[in-house]
């Protein structure tokens, strides 16, 4: 994967959530993990607004 950036800050910031997106497969893959409904997503959303 290959993440680009207009300045030196967006290009750290987008390789920081890489490592921690491939950590976090890396730990769930030996686990019976399943991705959230549409529904649980729309529920954090509803309770957790960005």
């Amino acid at each position: 994967m290959i993440t680009l950036g207009c300045i030196a800050d967006d290009f750290t910031g987008a390789t920081e959530e890489l490592d921690e997106t491939a950590r976090l497969f890396l730990l769930l893959r030996r686990l019976d993990a399943r991705p959230l409904t549409s529904a649980q997503v729309n529920e954090l959303n509803r309770r957790f607004p960005a």
